[in-house]
């Protein structure tokens, strides 16, 4: 990436979001283990899953920005060896993503069954 400031305020924004959901499973989670009430318990449950939802959001949006900065700067450009490797990269991408909205999928399931 050409331009450092945004690059900062992508790897400070992706920093600050991953730090206030650990500091919200860690609120949540030994409560929860400690079986204080049950509520800890059920806002646990349900955290645990709306927590792969947040990251799966954050993963598809890191890979689809990184794969269209691949395209705009090499491809798009006439870097045609680069060709290859950008598909594998978003096969690698399709594949990441599936296993996260089968977590989401999971998620659904889970608080329409409650």
């Amino acid at each position: 990436m050409y331009d450092q400031h945004q690059a900062s305020k992508v790897k400070w924004s992706v920093a600050a979001l991953i730090t206030a959901i650990n500091i919200a499973v860690y609120c949540l989670w030994v409560p929860a283990r400690l079986q204080i009430n049950e509520r800890f318990i059920y806002l646990n449950n349900i955290w645990d899953r709306v927590e792969k939802v947040i990251y799966a959001i954050c993963d598809g949006g890191l890979n689809f920005w990184f794969l269209y900065q691949v395209r705009k700067t090499f491809l798009l450009n006439g870097m045609t060896k680069y060709k290859p490797l950008f598909r594998f990269n978003a096969y690698a991408v399709v594949v990441s993503l599936s296993m996260d909205v089968s977590a989401a999928h999971i998620v659904v399931v889970y608080l329409l069954w409650r």
